[in-house]
């Protein structure tokens, strides 16, 4: 276990992203405290925790994003974009300011 606990699995874990703003403004409209963007997605993750005067905190190490599916966009992304890369990277910034 030297790369410490796997959670999920990338050929069996599916989660859902929903990415929301607080208020997106477009050309004709703007959007309030909605749901932009949701995606549909495989997952894994290294985690470990460390223990402190008897309580454990629980860290991410790493994540690993895979088949990602764009489910439901309301501000027209580009098709092209390379979604895997966008996740993984929201996922391991969110992991390192969890750390801190």
């Amino acid at each position: 276990m030297k790369h410490g606990i796997r959670v999920g699995n990338l050929s069996e874990t599916q989660v859902s992203v929903d990415i929301q703003f607080d208020k997106c403004v477009m050309e004709n409209s703007a959007l309030i405290n909605e749901t932009l963007l949701s995606f549909s997605a495989n997952m894994e993750a290294t985690m470990n925790f460390t223990m402190q005067d008897t309580v454990f905190y629980l860290f991410g190490k790493r994540i690993w994003i895979n088949d990602v599916k764009l489910v439901d966009d309301k501000v027209n992304v580009t098709k092209g974009h390379d979604f895997q890369t966008l996740l993984e990277s929201i996922f391991d910034s969110q992991f390192e300011q969890w750390n801190m």
